[in-house]
């Protein structure tokens, strides 16, 4: 690649950077949001990391956590939450996920990042 080729592309990447806006995901974790239905079940998908409806029972979302068959109530599990761990290379070992709710996006649409 050129010196000429390597400006241009490092122009256009500053440009399409200097135009770029934050991510405004909005928390979906209310009623009625993405159900996942394949087969006979049907489960809840949420943008927080959760597999299920983990707020099914404070009354916010009544919709399937991992219900078999579909549409019986029958439900064969709360919720699962994504995890993720590492070692770093010094030997630590760091986790992030679950309960924390590490992997939501904000709150509301003009509300602070988490």
């Amino acid at each position: 690649m050129t010196l000429t080729r390597r400006t241009a592309a490092a122009a256009l990447a500053l440009c399409a950077l200097s135009f770029a806006r934050p991510a405004q995901a909005v928390l979906d974790i209310e009623n009625r949001g993405p159900t996942l239905q394949a087969g006979a079940f049907a489960m809840r998908v949420t943008n927080i990391g959760a597999l299920g409806n983990p707020y099914s029972n404070v009354g916010r979302s009544f919709d399937p956590s991992f219900e078999y068959p579909r549409g019986s109530g029958t439900e064969g599990l709360k919720s699962a939450d994504l995890w993720v761990g590492a070692r770093r290379s010094d030997g630590v070992y760091r986790v992030s996920g679950g309960p924390l709710l590490e992997w939501r996006p904000t709150l509301s649409p003009g509300g602070p990042r988490a």
